[in-house]
């Protein structure tokens, strides 16, 4: 019930905000009209209207798993098999195994309104990706 009732004071506050503060009032596109950066095709430009993001990401693993089960790298390497099987130069295990990956994901977006019904939009992202293994 505590998180019901802070929700919906979240979400009361939220939708009376450009009545009781003038400085969250504006005309035209804003940022606060639109879903989270991460919610694809929520909204369509008008003609001519431009949006540019920026994402930045960060994700870690260490040590290896299959479903809640750990795996050392002896059980990979030995185990379990290599589902490339069968394609030139592929053994029937695994013989590298990472033990650990850091990955930073950059990624710039943009979006063109090229008419009020039709919206493009582009994204290039980098993955430089050390592992340990």
């Amino acid at each position: 019930m505590k998180r019901f009732s802070v929700a919906a004071l979240a979400l009361a506050s939220t939708a009376l905000a450009p009545t009781l503060n003038p400085a969250f009032a504006h005309d035209g596109p804003h940022a606060a009209d639109h879903a989270p950066i991460g919610v694809m095709a929520d909204h369509r430009h008008k003609a001519g209207e431009v949006m540019v993001s920026y994402r930045f990401m960060r994700m870690e693993m260490e040590g290896n798993r299959e479903g809640n089960d750990p795996l050392s790298p002896e059980e990979i390497a030995t185990t379990v098999p290599n589902r490339f099987f069968g394609q030139p130069m592929q053994p029937p295990t695994l013989r590298v195994v990472p033990l650990e990956m850091t990955m930073d994901m950059h990624m710039v977006g943009a979006m063109l309104g090229l008419t009020d019904r039709i919206t493009s939009w582009r994204w290039a992202a980098t993955l430089p990706t050390p592992w340990t293994m």
